[in-house]
């Protein structure tokens, strides 16, 4: 293991990031972020999946049906590997003030907005070939 001073003498933050999630994990969950680029962690409510690059996934426990998105936000700008840690910790150690924490999308939420989305647009086409047509 590398001593504090390594870990700082690293090239990027990113590279930091990377190295302090290795030592937060576990083995296991350590070669699944390898090999598929998330972790996967298991709460008492559900199953959470988290990513660097997009939004965390919250899967029911029983089914693994996707129930909603959650975005938690640091309050400063930090590597992706960091909010990564931040998020994999506080589900691990305090699952509860996660959810008051996190910004949480439910699915239905998004199911619904899709249609309405292209209800609003189709709507939107109609006045505007309804104006080409009456400029002629």
């Amino acid at each position: 293991m590398e001593d504090g001073f390594q870990l700082y003498a690293r090239s990027s933050a990113e590279e930091n990031a990377l190295f302090l999630l290795r030592l937060v994990l576990s083995d296991d969950q350590w070669a699944s972020f390898d090999k598929n680029g998330v972790v996967v962690f298991t709460g008492q409510r559900n199953i959470y999946v988290l990513s660097p690059t997009s939004q965390t996934e919250i899967r029911d426990k029983t089914t693994g049906r996707l129930l909603a998105h959650a975005c938690l936000q640091l309050t400063v700008a930090a590597p992706k590997g960091d909010r990564l840690i931040a998020e994999y910790l506080l589900l691990k150690n305090n699952e509860d003030l996660y959810w008051r924490t996190a910004n949480i999308f439910s699915k239905i939420e998004w199911d619904m907005a899709i249609p309405m989305l292209i209800f609003g647009d189709l709507i939107l086409l109609i006045n505007l070939i309804a104006r080409i047509l009456n400029v002629r």
